[in-house]
């Protein structure tokens, strides 16, 4: 506008302070809908934690199906102590859900909807400043409209006209805006004394609420560690990591094993036309560890094969059509003879399996695969076709349905 503004250092202590109240309870709000959140988060998670350590130790996933009814078993660890120590925890983490649960649905009574109610209120305060500024903006701009008028030396008729207007305007704004401004500065102060009444025992709650919290968690898991079950509790958690590792040589073990080293199979060479022989993949439930120091190989060449029957898979080689999906092995003479299939026989997937070869037929756990040809010998390579694609897997990968 060009003119002087109107200061008011009082008024805008008091606005300093009123954003500072508004900002307070929206950071209480959030805090505790955050907390809130988080907290039932963890319960959930905790529930969820048992379920997949009770996955872990299920002695079913031992198990496979042959058929018939028959379950074949293969040999575990003993893990009866570990599903004492999972069944433990998951009695406590319902102990402790049952107890926190109350208590984290009391934050919503006791402290969320307070302050929302709170910043309603402050909501209605922040309109009258709002109105407040406006009227200081009209004030000034006519207090400076009539200054200007009343210091020009030669006024016309219309400019006499002009200030007398500007006069009346002058005075309708000066009463408004010293309405606004004496309400606030009367009110305001009663707000921020009524403030340390209604925001700081919320906040006061909430502490407290926490704290209950934190002991009812502490209680439970104190429970948990006095159990006996956990060995290493006594430790830092990194050093007790290092000495169980140490103990049980996992790395050592998972590196020595034959599946993680190949794949499972060595991929062909161009110029063995993508034959294969040799066993079928080892199944992940039942891996094979190298102790003797001398590297197994699962697959050779063809031409030095020396195999027993039971252990080798017949050679295929990819037909010459143009599609690159049926890939059914070809008859050879010392492959078994095939047994004829009824229409639309199905297996169920035991593991995962991604090909490892052009031709290989890639599945997940539990995929039901329509079996297009296979050999009586489960650790042989059979032909199945699954979502519009048909190639070959490994038999001792699958189950037969009946």
């Amino acid at each position: 506008m060009g003119g002087a503004t109107t200061k008011d250092p009082e008024f805008a202590e008091l606005e300093r302070n009123f954003n500072d109240l508004k900002n307070m309870s929206e950071r209480l709000n959030g805090d505790a809908k955050r907390y809130r959140d988080a907290m039932n988060a963890m319960l959930n998670h905790q529930a969820s934690f048992a379920n997949h350590l009770n996955g872990v130790y299920d002695p079913l996933l031992g198990e496979s199906y042959l058929g018939d009814g028959a379950v074949k078993r293969r040999e575990q660890p003993d893990y009866s102590e570990n599903m004492k120590a999972v069944q433990h925890f998951e009695q406590i983490m319902q102990e402790v859900r049952d107890a926190i649960s109350p208590e984290v649905e009391q934050i919503d009574r006791r402290v969320v909807q307070p302050t929302e109610e709170f910043q309603q209120i402050l909501k209605g305060v922040e309109k009258l400043i709002t109105k407040h500024h406006h009227k200081l903006v009209d004030y000034d701009r006519h207090r400076n409209a009539l200054e200007k008028l009343q210091n020009k030396k030669d006024r016309s008729i219309s400019d006499e006209k002009s200030m007398y207007k500007t006069e009346g305007l002058l005075a309708t704004a000066t009463e408004e805006y010293e309405y606004y401004n004496n309400l606030l500065k009367h009110d305001l102060p009663y707000l921020f004394h009524y403030k340390s009444q209604f925001i700081e025992p919320i906040f006061e709650t909430f502490y407290f609420m926490q704290s209950r919290i934190f002991s009812l968690l502490l209680q439970r898991m104190d429970a948990l560690v006095q159990s006996g079950f956990f060995k290493t509790m006594d430790r830092p958690t990194v050093e007790a990591f290092e000495q169980i590792r140490e103990e049980t040589q996992v790395k050592e073990t998972l590196e020595d094993l034959e599946l993680l080293k190949s794949k499972g199979y060595l991929r062909p060479s161009a110029a063995a036309g993508y034959s294969r022989t040799g066993a079928t993949p080892s199944p992940p439930a039942s891996p094979t560890v190298s102790t003797s120091g001398v590297k197994h190989t699962a697959y050779a060449p063809s031409h030095a094969s020396s195999t027993s029957p039971t252990d080798s898979l017949p050679p295929y080689t990819p037909g010459s059509g143009k599609s690159s999906v049926s890939r059914a092995p070809p008859p050879v003479a010392h492959k078994p003879t095939p047994l004829s299939q009824p229409a639309a026989t199905y297996c169920v997937a035991l593991y995962d399996y991604d090909a490892q070869a052009e031709g290989d037929l890639s599945f997940r756990k539990d995929d039901k695969i329509e079996i297009i040809e296979r050999t009586a010998d489960e650790n042989d390579w059979w032909t199945g076709k699954l979502h519009g694609r048909q190639g070959v897997f490994p038999g001792n990968y699958v189950a037969i349905l009946q």
